[in-house]
């Protein structure tokens, strides 16, 4: 969304938008496939949930997925923030 709204910010079109946001999507499926491994594709706190209720992950790694989610989007507004003051 970071790139999408800073894109939108800066007057782009929606053919720059909708390459852009193409472009993010292939870079999250290859980075699912390539660490599917370390996390078992759960790079969502609802699919976290979902394999802690199926024991597939423990309940005490949980909180890795909230801060990684909640702390990402928290950075994404700050950086975007810093980066486009006048925006509002």
């Amino acid at each position: 969304m970071y790139l999408i709204r800073s894109l939108r910010s800066k007057g782009a079109g929606f053919s720059s938008c909708a390459f852009a946001l193409l472009n993010l999507y292939k870079n999250i499926y290859v980075f699912n496939v390539s660490h599917f491994f370390l996390s078992g594709g759960a790079f969502n706190p609802a699919v976290a949930v979902g394999i802690s209720l199926m024991h597939l992950a423990s309940w005490s790694d949980f909180w890795v997925y909230l801060v990684g989610c909640f702390g990402g989007a928290a950075l994404a507004a700050i950086v975007f923030r810093i980066n486009n003051p006048e925006d509002k």
